[in-house]
């Protein structure tokens, strides 16, 4: 057995790794095929790690080192958005699944009266859909019992609660994208998300 790595360590070695997971056990291991290596991790040090995660994540955004826009949002007059969708006809395989590509834009220029500063802020969903999924309800129903064994739900919801602040800067853009995904037919096998 090789020592223990940490979260980000196995992010950057997913490329090399096999994960197998026993939630009935509490346990992940993760596999390095080619070296014929592996290591044991609980749940509960992936729930520590998570945690310690997002306490960074948190800490740059409080110093600020998390990015900021180059003008302050109070002094703000925002353009109308600007919202494209493209069904591109490209197709490709996920896990042996057809998915065919949908490029949802959104644009928006905020300008500053005063100094004439701007930015433009611009959101792509790239969305691959798939006519069906195999599996898909022993997919939710595991992805659900992770997320409550790691705790991730509350983790989740301040997440989603972090997205959602940031995105009401595109007012009605977002609600139009929004409408449009709704729209897209069959399962999502993979979303890119872009700003």
């Amino acid at each position: 057995m090789v020592p223990q790595y940490g979260l980000m360590g196995s992010l950057m070695k997913i490329l090399d790794t096999t994960s197998i997971m026993r939630l009935d056990k509490d346990l992940i291991w993760e596999l390095r095929l080619k070296k014929q290596q592996y290591t044991e991790m609980t749940l509960e040090q992936m729930r520590a790690q998570m945690a310690q995660a997002m306490e960074q994540l948190e800490q740059m955004q409080d110093s600020g080192s998390a990015g900021e826009l180059p003008v302050s949002e109070e002094d703000c007059q925002w353009s109308d958005p600007k919202m494209e969708s493209m069904h591109t006809g490209v197709k490709k395989r996920f896990a042996n699944v057809k998915a065919k590509q949908h490029i949802i834009t959104i644009e928006e220029t905020c300008t500053v009266p005063e100094s004439g500063q701007s930015c433009v802020l611009k959101w792509t969903m790239e969305n691959w859909m798939a006519k069906r999924m195999p599996g898909d309800d022993e997919t939710i129903a595991f992805n659900k019992t992770l997320a409550e064994k790691l705790g991730t739900e509350d983790m989740l919801a301040g997440a989603q609660a972090m997205s959602q602040a940031l995105l009401s800067m595109f007012k009605s853009g977002w609600e139009k994208a929004l409408d449009e995904m709704a729209e897209l037919k069959g399962y999502p096998v993979k979303t890119v998300l872009q700003m």
